[in-house]
């Protein structure tokens, strides 16, 4: 190797090194949130939890938003482009970060890109005429310097690195992370409702309960606990093979019989539902209740009597059984 080779690869190596680029968190004008920071850099889509594709177009009156696709709704080699020319954009639910989202991003190292010969030469949208993308001049001056010395400039290329204010200005100008912030916030929305409304069992209750706990719009918590209380005593009814219906009847019956027995045992002194008794006489009891108009002791039939826990009611003067 002569002195000019060695001093082209030197140079070579020298050059490709000198431009770094890393993520950057520009400050986004925004008339419904002016001054809001968000991360512009590659790997938005794989830290976020989800997001929206923005598809824009750029024209003589500068930016424009033509769509926005709930990422979950799109696969990743989904073409979300109608025609040429236009860019995507992804932006995450928390409005946190952002990356230009191409459908290629084979070429794609930290955020540069090598645009040379060996390039894809498909119809996918690419990195390599986008305008979120700029030439790198260090290293692409690198770049095509080596690859005179290696193969004979077959290689050599464009390198182009991520244009952060291009996307920031994108971004302010079509107003993006207000229209997604409200976007994520209408299917939140409506993931929250669904959630509730299609919910059959305990554990569905449960997982809505845990999800919305500390965002509950529409205060639908409480009745989440009480529906999911009513179906897990149903499922340990039936864990121990007892039938709700004859367990309601059941219950009854038992109610019955403790009314029955109280009817019976009632006596002088007993407290019932309106007021204690003050004799039994024939089938009869004698209690005292003030009644407006009509004294403060009444004549009750004995099986129509009941616990101090019923209602006590008169019309006309005349007891009305609560049951």
């Amino acid at each position: 190797m002569n002195k000019w080779t060695l001093l082209m690869t030197t140079s070579a190596l020298m050059l490709a090194g000198c431009a770094t680029n890393t993520r950057e968190v520009a400050t986004v004008e925004s008339e419904a949130a002016p001054d809001r920071e968000i991360e512009i850099g590659f790997g938005a889509y794989g830290r976020a939890d989800y997001g929206m594709f923005a598809v824009l177009e750029r024209n003589s009156d500068g930016w424009q938003a033509v769509k926005i696709v709930d990422s979950r709704s799109s696969g990743r080699q989904v073409s979300l482009r109608d025609r040429e020319g236009q860019e995507v954009l992804f932006i995450s639910s928390d409005l946190r970060f952002a990356e230009p989202f191409f459908e290629d991003q084979s070429q794609i190292s930290l955020e540069t890109v090598n645009c040379d010969a060996f390039f894809n030469k498909n119809n996918l949208y690419n990195p390599c005429a986008s305008r979120f993308m700029t030439n790198n001049a260090f290293m692409s001056l690198g770049k095509s310097a080596w690859s005179i010395i290696t193969n004979m400039g077959m290689s050599a290329g464009t390198h182009k690195a991520l244009d952060h204010d291009a996307v920031a200005e994108a971004i302010a100008e079509t107003d993006l992370l207000a229209t997604i912030g409200k976007k994520v916030a209408d299917i939140e929305y409506q993931e929250y409702r669904a959630t509730f409304d299609n919910a059959k069992t305990a554990a569905d209750f449960s997982f809505f309960i845990d999800q919305y706990a500390r965002d509950d719009p529409d205060r639908l918590i409480s009745q989440a606990i009480d529906r999911r209380n009513a179906l897990l005593y149903k499922e340990e009814l039936a864990r121990q093979g007892i039938d709700p219906v004859t367990l309601q009847a059941r219950k009854a019956q038992a109610s019955a019989d403790d009314l029955a027995s109280f009817r019976a045992n009632v006596k002088p002194g007993t407290n019932t539902n309106c007021g204690p008794v003050l004799a039994a006489e024939g089938g009869w009891l004698r209690v005292q209740k003030a009644v407006d108009g009509h004294g403060d002791v009444h004549w009750i039939p004995q099986e129509q009597i009941f616990p101090p826990n019923f209602d006590c009611e008169f019309k006309n003067g005349e007891y009305v059984s609560p049951l």
